[in-house]
């Protein structure tokens, strides 16, 4: 009898200790109000985070008795036992922080979401360059600390509030100069692949404003990192005949 006990003891410590083998990491998991616990075991058990939603509902329940599992977004950055999951579930460790993400300045959305795509498990490059191509230049450089489940929605909002917070001292000036944001925003990232040096930058800035004054074409090769990846010593003729908006020939 007692080796019986011993043997079931042995059972049920696997059972509860065991950790999937296919274990998605860095997986994130919406538990969402109102679910039933038999809900969220079948929900962990699709997910592949656990192997039997029976031994999820009863460590729960041995473990938080009537306070059941708390929801939210739970991040699993490696495989849990059972036993581990449900006392995440019951004590509302989400395992969520915030991840330091570094825009540089003059980044491209591209390239800014190649950044994000690296640091952010999960992160769909792809919505977020459809969805902030049209935001190009309005996405301000900076250190950002993004939820590990943050969407590209939520991202672009952020960098756009910074942006308006930032150009306000601004505002006054660009009024005084005649010139729309909109203008000021697209000669400012073209000076920033353009020139490097201030001095050089107030100079080309000179000489564009003046063209556009005229009617003649800005001319200059720094659309092209952004067109095709090339620069001044690679372009041929026919990238300059290339038909892109950002082609400034």
């Amino acid at each position: 009898m007692f080796c019986l006990f011993i043997v079931a003891l042995v059972i049920l410590y696997a059972v509860f200790s065991d950790v999937p083998g296919g274990f998605p990491t860095h997986s994130i998991v919406t538990v969402k109000n109102g679910t039933s616990l038999g809900g969220i075991s079948e929900q962990f058990e699709s997910r592949h985070l656990i192997r039997f939603p029976i031994v999820l509902k009863v460590a729960v329940i041995l473990i938080g008795g009537q306070r059941g599992a708390i929801s939210g977004d739970y991040y699993f950055p490696t495989g849990l036992s059972t036993f581990a999951v449900a006392r995440r579930l019951v004590s509302g460790k989400h395992g969520l922080e915030p991840i330091r993400v570094t825009i540089p300045e003059g980044t491209s959305v591209k390239d800014i979401a190649k950044i994000l795509d690296a640091s952010l498990p999960g992160f769909d490059s792809k919505q977020f360059t459809d969805l902030a191509s049209a935001d190009e230049g309005y996405l301000f450089p900076d250190t950002y600390f993004f939820m590990s489940n943050a969407s590209s929605t939520e991202i672009i909002s952020v960098m756009e509030d910074n942006f308006s917070k930032k150009i306000i001292p601004l505002n006054a000036d660009i009024q005084k100069f005649k010139k729309s944001l909109h203008d000021v925003v697209i000669m400012a990232s073209i000076l920033e692949e353009e020139a490097r040096l201030t001095e050089t930058r107030q100079i080309v800035a000179g000489i564009l404003w003046k063209r556009l004054l005229i009617g003649m074409p800005l001319q200059v090769d720094s659309a092209f990192q952004y067109i095709n990846g090339k620069n001044s010593f690679t372009l041929t003729m026919d990238d300059l005949a290339i038909d892109s908006p950002y082609n400034t020939y």
